[in-house]
């Protein structure tokens, strides 16, 4: 049965790792990630399941919509991305930059709607998806306009994306706690 979960916190909490130990013995997973270069401890958890548990993992940057990473080839999906999507979707080059309220309704129904489908693309070929997100309620309250357009934004689709996750899980200081 394919199962949908959610993983937030803070940076560097532990959200990737536990992601990967998740999965550490499932084969055919796709880890996705936005950023430009895989952090080294996350290359060395996927090669450790590799060698350990015989599994195969494909690792790739996707800057696309989220819904295009989904295939016939992989059982399991993480998606290590999804702050980032956000904040493309904003189009914001600077802290500074002044967002309008449309604009911040219309970036978070369109980022919404894009997981919402990659949800249910995974589901549809039996897969098993991990979502991972900041958590953006931690942070004080930004002074500027373009971190609060992010802040608010991302709230919104981590909150409804947890409310139609099978499970959520909080990451705090590389402890990860079951929250639904």
């Amino acid at each position: 049965m394919a199962r949908t979960l959610l993983i937030t916190g803070g940076a560097n909490s532990g959200k990737a790792r536990w992601a990967i130990s998740y999965f550490e013995s499932c084969d055919n997973v796709l880890y996705v990630t936005s950023n430009s270069d895989m952090d080294d401890d996350t290359k060395k958890r996927m090669d450790y399941s590799t060698q350990e548990n015989y599994v195969n993992w494909t690792a790739v940057r996707h800057d696309g919509k989220p819904a295009d990473i989904v295939d016939e080839e992989h059982n399991y999906y993480i998606y290590d991305g999804l702050p980032e999507y956000v904040l493309s979707l904003l189009g914001i080059s600077s802290d500074e930059d002044m967002v309008s309220q449309e604009k911040i309704e219309e970036v978070t129904k369109q980022a919404i709607a894009d997981i919402n489908e990659l949800i249910e693309k995974a589901e549809g070929v039996g897969g098993n998806l991990i979502l991972i997100t900041l958590e953006a309620g931690f942070s004080v309250n930004p002074f500027a306009s373009g971190q609060k357009a992010f802040r608010e934004c991302l709230s919104s689709v981590n909150q409804r994306i947890a409310n139609v996750a099978d499970e959520v899980y909080l990451s705090v200081s590389g402890i990860q706690m079951k929250i639904k």
